[in-house]
């Protein structure tokens, strides 16, 4: 009966753009697949861009990013992705404001003018990417000098993705997934893209502390935590870094 009234708090109603940043924010805490994009909000929140920045949403599953942006006052907010039907979902749940929307493969060209944006917002779209590296060069060309890039991958060296292989187990979300990152290689591409890592805000979790009791007891699915940058390479499910154009 405890598990059962656990999960009725944990799993809660996919947020609105009518809903409030609290209750927004509440559902990417309790949502262990969304949970990068909560440390992602709380680094472009201490960003404080200016209001007329012009912010590019590249990939828009679940659009809760795009619904803290504006709620963040940000007006001017491009989004692209490659699914039509996530397009028009955002079209249909924004029709009173609606973003700019470009349906494109980032596998080809970014159709953005070179130097037009202050703020890309990508989470968890590189690793289905199979020329990530053109990708990168595309965010690098389409933002203004010092512009930012906001990102996030998933950790294949992270400790339960070692002891799958160990085992002899296949990768998470091998056939998704088409390009799988570590920290040092990640960390590598990003600065041959024309990038420095500015802020970092990783996230994952520890053995032991995510297990029973500790879940029922905290009332998580899965107990998570900021993991700082000499800790990454192991403990680290997803990158959440800030870059900056460096060139």
């Amino acid at each position: 009966m405890k598990m059962v009234n656990m999960l009725k708090k944990i799993w809660l109603d996919k947020p609105t753009k009518d809903s409030s940043v609290e209750y927004i924010l509440k559902y990417l805490k309790y949502n262990h697949n969304k949970i990068h994009t909560l440390y992602a909000y709380d680094i472009s929140k201490r960003l404080n861009l200016p209001k007329d920045s012009i912010v590019a949403e590249l990939g828009c599953s679940g659009y809760e990013s795009l619904i803290l942006f504006r709620k963040m006052g940000f007006k001017k907010i491009l989004v692209a992705d490659y699914n039509k039907e996530l397009l028009e979902a955002t079209k249909n749940n924004f029709k009173d404001n609606p973003p700019m929307i470009y349906h494109t493969d980032f596998n080809n060209p970014i159709p953005f003018e070179s130097g037009s944006i202050d703020l890309v917002n990508t989470l968890e779209v590189v690793e289905h990417i199979v020329n990530a590296e053109f990708y990168l060069s595309e965010i690098h060309r389409v933002l203004k000098k010092e512009g930012y890039l906001l990102i996030s991958t998933p950790n294949h060296a992270f400790y339960m993705s070692r002891w799958r292989s160990l085992k002899g187990d296949r990768l998470g979300s091998e056939g998704v997934h088409l390009r799988f990152f570590t920290k040092e290689h990640f960390e590598t591409i990003l600065k041959d893209s024309g990038f420095d890592i500015i802020k970092r805000n990783s996230v994952g979790h520890f053995p032991i502390i995510n297990n029973e009791p500790w879940r029922t007891i905290l009332e998580r699915k899965r107990i998570h935590h900021y993991i700082p940058e000499f800790l990454e390479s192991l403990f680290a499910i997803n990158f959440v870094w800030l870059c900056k154009k460096q060139r």
